[in-house]
């Protein structure tokens, strides 16, 4: 029987053809923020182009390769040889126009989709051709999603929808309950974990769920456009949350965005078109 998390999951793979608008403003106010997003303007923060010497490779994808095939010579290459490695403990975005290939990417990295040709390996591992049963062990307890329509049990209160998460990993109820109510406390609603989605803001929401994504401590949690249902207030509280869990737990975390305000917070920056990585191999 398919599980509520499987069903949640299986519905953000966007369908060949499908995408989000692939350009957001670029202005910067005088006072160095982003004049949409509100976050810090790019030279007010240190940036590197190559991860920290000495880490370990925690991803690495290569030479990627994944068709959609909608008919008799009707078919879509979403990736071509698509190749990159992101280390330990960074903070990843990966950006570029629609329909070049970053929500697929995204999608067979965190092994909800796979891939046609290629490798994939996570923290040591090859990953792409394990069986269905690893593959849902793996996507249990070593990754975690955040994605953009939060994908809350509109039914559950918060604490309930963080506790799925741990009881599909094979927590009893009782260290469900644990758990989730810990991981709400760490995103700041230990006094909203009674709240049902409809009483919650769109920022709350997205707490919400990554405090799910993060119930399990997952070594590398991905996130597919987590901030493009939000405000930029939001948005940019969003951010630094992310950012603050993954200088306190080493979480490493790999983002789609189309904003620069997010990318521009992140480590590094991977740029894709038609199909391909564009930079980042040095990494």
């Amino acid at each position: 029987m398919t599980s509520i998390l499987d069903q949640t999951v299986a519905t953000q793979i966007p369908r060949p053809g499908s995408a989000a608008l692939d350009t957001a403003p670029t202005e910067w106010e005088g006072n160095g923020r982003h004049a949409r997003s509100g976050f810090p303007a790019p030279e007010t923060r240190p940036s590197r182009t190559a991860a920290p010497a000495g880490t370990r490779a925690i991803i690495r994808a290569v030479n990627v390769k994944k068709r959609y095939v909608m008919g008799e010579d009707n078919y879509v290459d979403a990736l071509r040889d698509a190749s990159l490695e992101i280390h330990a403990g960074e903070m990843i975005a990966v950006m570029g126009p629609s329909g070049s290939g970053k929500s697929t990417l995204l999608h067979i990295l965190g092994c909800l989709d796979s891939l046609d040709t290629g490798e994939v390996w996570l923290d040591g591992r090859r990953v792409d051709d394990l069986s269905r049963r690893a593959l849902a062990d793996l996507r249990r307890n070593e990754v975690g999603f955040i994605f953009q329509t939060f994908n809350l049990v509109p039914s559950f209160t918060a604490l309930e929808n963080v506790m799925l998460a741990a009881e599909y990993a094979g927590k009893s109820r009782r260290e469900a309950r644990v758990a989730a109510h810990a991981a709400l406390v760490q995103v700041g609603l230990a006094d909203r974990e009674e709240h049902r989605p409809t009483e919650l803001s769109g920022g709350q929401q997205q707490r919400v769920a990554i405090a799910r994504a993060l119930v399990n401590c997952p070594k590398v949690i991905f996130g597919d456009e987590p901030t493009g249902n939000l405000d930029s207030q939001s948005s940019a509280e969003i951010v630094r949350m992310m950012h603050d869990i993954n200088e306190d737990t080493g979480t490493t975390f790999v983002l789609v965005t189309h904003d620069p305000g997010v990318a521009d917070t992140c480590d590094r920056v991977f740029h894709m078109l038609d199909g391909r990585v564009t930079n980042g191999h040095h990494a």
